[in-house]
């Protein structure tokens, strides 16, 4: 944050030289740069955390018995979560591997499929007594901002240009 009002500050002494489009398009972009670091970084975190929570229960589980049953719900847990969070890590790093991820989107997911797909994913959460209503339930608008966002293209091209990477990005979102 400090680099980045540092950097602002530079701009605007600078201001006269760049002329003041310019000058806006840097501190957005430093602006906004800066928030999606923080947001990255606050997921990453959350993340750890949970992982931290499983090496908990491992623990736990050392000093009870636990059944066959137990000890593998725990095992998947953990699974899910690490796998998860190299992914995500790779994604944020910029070393998610590209190799295989499909290409050229012809196709984008409409609010009303992406509303249907939460909407279905609920009940089964649901039925397996994993989630509670209040789970996919929208606060605002803001979801339909979030898909606009993954499918941002720029000279034709999409800026996440496989599926692999849109769902990616819609996570960290």
């Amino acid at each position: 944050m400090l680099l980045s009002l540092l950097a602002i500050e530079l701009i605007q002494e600078k201001e006269h030289n760049l002329g003041f489009g310019a000058t806006q398009v840097l501190k957005e972009y430093l602006l906004q740069g800066y928030s999606l670091n923080e947001a990255r970084l606050k997921q990453q975190l959350e993340a750890i955390d949970k992982l931290k929570i499983g090496l908990a229960l491992i623990q736990s589980a050392q000093l009870e018995s636990l059944d066959q049953i137990e000890a593998k719900g725990l095992l998947t847990v953990l699974t899910e979560y690490t796998h998860s969070f190299i992914l995500l890590n790779q994604y944020d790093t910029g070393h998610f591997p590209k190799a295989g991820l499909s290409k050229g989107i012809t196709e984008e997911i409409s609010i009303k499929e992406a509303m249907y797909a939460i909407h279905s994913l609920k009940e089964k959460l649901i039925t397996q007594g994993e989630a509670t209503p209040l789970f996919g339930n929208s606060r605002d608008d803001g979801f339909v901002g979030i898909l606009g966002n993954i499918v941002q293209s720029f000279n034709g091209e999409y800026l996440y240009p496989s599926i692999e990477e849109q769902a990616a990005h819609l996570f960290i979102l």
